[in-house]
């Protein structure tokens, strides 16, 4: 009974190192700052931002993250948002599913929830890379004051990237108006410029943009610089 117990733990064992092997890892992970004064108010930006994914044949689990924190000298930004997504790929689609979390102290906003489905399209043109994407998602956003909010959104994606052996190069935007009413819409966006300046290491500047046309704040806006690490595993 024992040597079963053993072939069935070595085989396990089999399986998982075999299935690693067929695995892809790819990170990316920036810590940025920015100051700024005017007169004798001096503002400070921190930002991590930060883009990771686990690939397995046709299936990939990504998280991507923005977190900013803002001084003027008192906290005034603090501006949460986590993106988790699990996609099946063949070819040049793919279908996934989508999870976010959001925290804005600007917005007023306690937790903001979407999650839902979609389906979309990559190529490549002039050596960039293009994604599009089109996800249905059902959002519940908790505010401050403790009232809350349900919608449905469409969510429109466009991601073009391209990079070399020196400089990395990406834009990432969504637009997501609600289902009922266009006049109703966020549109936000991560874009990133690294230099390469040790193995694994960049110098990157990033711009995050975040509209939501129906907030008393609409517009959170920062450019930082910062050190980044990226990694892709062969």
């Amino acid at each position: 009974m024992k040597n079963y117990k053993y072939l069935f733990i070595i085989f396990i064992i089999s399986i998982f190192n075999y299935s690693f092997s067929q695995s892809k890892w790819s990170l990316f992970d920036a810590l940025n700052f920015s100051t700024y004064q005017s007169g004798s108010i001096k503002t400070k930006t921190i930002a991590v931002i930060t883009n990771n994914q686990f690939e397995w044949n046709n299936y990939a689990l990504s998280n991507s993250l923005n977190y900013t924190l803002l001084y003027n000298p008192k906290l005034i930004q603090n501006e949460f948002a986590n993106k988790i997504t699990f996609s099946y790929s063949k070819k040049k689609q793919s279908t996934f599913a989508i999870y976010q979390y959001n925290h804005s102290l600007v917005r007023k906003i306690e937790n903001n929830h979407l999650f839902g489905i979609g389906y979309g399209i990559r190529d490549s043109i002039l050596g960039f890379k293009i994604n599009l994407s089109y996800a249905i998602l059902n959002e519940l956003i908790d505010y401050f004051d403790n009232s809350s909010k349900y919608n449905i959104r469409n969510s429109f994606r466009i991601k073009i990237s391209k990079e070399n052996k020196k400089i990395g190069f990406s834009s990432e935007y969504f637009y997501q108006p609600n289902f009922k009413s266009r006049l109703d819409y966020t549109l936000y966006g991560t874009t990133k410029l690294s230099f390469k300046i040790h193995q694994s290491l960049t110098f990157t500047i990033s711009d995050v943009f975040n509209y939501f046309n129906i907030s008393t704040t609409p517009l959170i806006h920062n450019f930082t610089i910062g050190i980044g690490y990226n990694y892709v595993t062969k």
